[in-house]
């Protein structure tokens, strides 16, 4: 980038700006942590806080670059051989150090050895790597992920994916034998054994997953009003990883605004926000959180003013905020990403922010935030505007030529249930298969019915919304379209199974 450029950028993960020389090691520890994460640039010359432009003195800069080389070489393991260069800028000397992204890390300083010198950058700050960072550079090295590595004290037998294999073949129409899940990558053969891979376990239907990962879960809190101070609802999920963006956008869907507008015979609805960029942005944090982390979960948090996702780990590979939407892709999930592409819930690698983006020009009342926050991705849709509530285009209530406007505000968790489905056998068997995503032909084989219309508006519409919800609520004519109960559906099928028992 040109400096008019540079300058104009704020201090963050690949960028550092230094008013002369620090005394220690302070450029030693910058070079290690750009080598480790995504490669920087650090200019010393330039006030980090005002971004003015002081220059180095001209009898000192050839010194000084001799020093930064020879300084640089001594103290890293692995060498590390950045690009160190003077540029004049308007008169006045600046020294440019460029840091590739290391192909060998963990890279470290040499004064303590690799355990307590190996940094990572993580913001506009260097770190000392912890031990499930130094695991991940280490997998970096041998370019593996987490979730492809094997976990050698479970067996195939012990990881339940029929689950998965059921919706897998469902969609993709192919048989799932071993030979498939090992070219999944949810199997290996180490050592003359079959073992089952990370990823399988995060796919898994029984409760191994939640014993060895209890924090692959999506935390959802909806707050009332603009604070965090009163909570109006929340959830858990903690489902294998293929059905949560369902229910995640469930809680969601219960948790905005939906307003309609009647105009003669048609109705036209608008969400508070865009649920397609919602779907993506939840999708992408489930496929490309950093697993390796314990403790740590996905947060939706949904208040008057916005809706954040927060998702732990930093961005993969040279990945910056900034660059998001831009067409690059780097997987950090290498065996799951391409499994979540087979099942359709994702369509093309490094579309899925210019996805969001686009969905936000179709409202202008909204913003889009993205930063790194420690060692975690936040992405946050906001209102622009405080008390903004409805889109702009939505008339006043007085505009009766424009039509009706109704909204459907958020369903509170106190709110006073809707009356229960009747008590039919053939429901109770079609809401107890809707406990886990199906679509309707699947549903209708199982139940041995033929006539799809008929059974479609008997047992699906009257409970669409309110009991039942759909996969892809933007698409309900899609072929991959499948249903599942909602949180009240579930309510409703504890009073029809306590009823059928009387």
């Amino acid at each position: 980038m040109e400096i008019e450029e540079i300058l104009k950028a704020s201090e963050g993960k690949r960028l550092e700006f230094k008013e002369r020389l620090p005394s220690g090691d302070h450029i030693v520890k910058t070079v290690t942590a750009f080598s480790n994460i995504a490669g920087g640039e650090i200019y010393i010359g330039i006030e980090d806080s005002t971004k003015k432009v002081v220059g180095v003195p001209e009898d000192e800069v050839f010194k000084l670059e001799e020093k930064l080389v020879n300084s640089i070489y001594d103290n890293i393991r692995p060498k590390v051989t950045p690009d160190i260069s003077v540029i004049n800028y308007k008169g006045k000397y600046l020294v440019r150090i460029i840091v590739y992204p290391g192909s060998q890390p963990p890279y470290f300083m040499t004064s303590k050895g690799k355990d307590k010198n190996a940094y990572i950058r993580i913001g506009s700050v260097n770190r000392i790597a912890d031990e499930e960072q130094m695991l991940e550079l280490e997998r970096k090295k041998r370019n593996i992920s987490f979730d492809s590595a094997p976990v050698f004290n479970l067996t195939p037998e012990e990881v339940d994916l029929s689950s998965f294999i059921k919706e897998y073949e469902l969609v993709t129409n192919e048989t799932v034998d071993k030979t498939t899940l090992l070219k999944l990558g949810l199997l290996k053969e180490e050592r003359g054994e079959t073992i089952p891979t990370y990823a399988a376990v995060l796919l898994a239907g029984n409760s191994i997953k939640n014993v060895m990962f209890p924090y692959a879960t999506v935390e959802c809190t909806a707050f009332k009003g603009e604070g965090l101070a009163t909570t109006l609802d929340s959830r858990t999920i903690d489902s294998p990883l293929i059905h949560q963006p369902s229910e995640v956008m469930a809680f969601v869907e219960r948790n905005i605004r939906l307003t309609s507008k009647l105009s003669g015979l048609y109705r036209e609805d608008r969400w508070e926000y865009p649920l397609n960029a919602i779907r993506e942005l939840i999708v992408n944090a489930i496929i490309h959180r950093d697993y390796s982390l314990s403790g740590r979960y996905i947060k939706v948090t949904i208040s008057e003013l916005k809706i954040e996702i927060l998702s732990p780990g930093y961005l993969p590979g040279t990945l910056a905020p900034e660059l998001l939407g831009s067409g690059i892709s780097e997987l950090r999930n290498k065996t799951l990403a391409p499994i979540f592409k087979r099942l359709n819930l994702i369509e093309q690698w490094g579309t899925g922010f210019r996805k969001v983006k686009d969905e936000l020009k179709k409202y202008p009342e909204l913003s889009l935030e993205v930063s790194e926050i420690g060692a975690s991705l936040s992405v946050t849709i906001k209102k622009k505007a405080a008390g903004v509530a409805t889109p702009p285009d939505i008339p006043e209530d007085d505009d009766l030529d424009s039509g009706i406007l109704m909204v459907r505000e958020p369903t509170p968790v106190f709110e006073t249930r809707r009356k229960s489905p009747p008590k039919d056998p053939l429901l109770i068997e079609i809401f107890s298969l809707c406990r886990t995503p199906i679509s309707l032909l699947e549903l209708m084989e199982k139940t041995g019915k033929k006539d799809r219309t008929k059974f479609r508006d008997k047992y699906i519409n009257p409970y669409l919304n309110i009991y039942l919800m759909m996969t892809l609520p933007d698409k309900p004519k899609s072929p991959h379209q499948k249903y599942f109960l909602s949180e009240e559906g579930y309510g409703a099928l504890r009073e029809m199974l306590t009823f059928s028992q009387i």
